[in-house]
């Protein structure tokens, strides 16, 4: 009887282990799987950053180039000689 019980104590301290393990590779796949999703997050915002800030050079750009005489001198010219400038 005592062999018994000590068999039945081994198992259920193997089936704890089993789980524990299980539990463990569960909870790193879901550690990488967010770590993942944080990349493609970061990934996202970056891109929308660089999106933003080409426009904004282009802009100020195209405003030096108006403002300079490069192109459009004559639109400007002609707005200066309406307004009396």
């Amino acid at each position: 009887m005592a062999r018994r019980r000590q068999r039945d104590m081994n198992n259920d301290k193997r089936d704890d282990k089993r789980d524990d393990k299980h539990d463990h590779k569960l909870d790193k796949a879901d550690a990488k799987e967010g770590k993942l999703l944080a990349k493609a997050e970061l990934s996202r915002a970056k891109a929308a950053k660089r999106k933003w800030l080409v426009f904004l050079i282009v802009a100020a750009v195209g405003a030096y180039l108006l403002l300079k005489g490069g192109i459009g001198s004559g639109f400007i010219e002609s707005i200066k000689s309406k307004l009396g400038m």
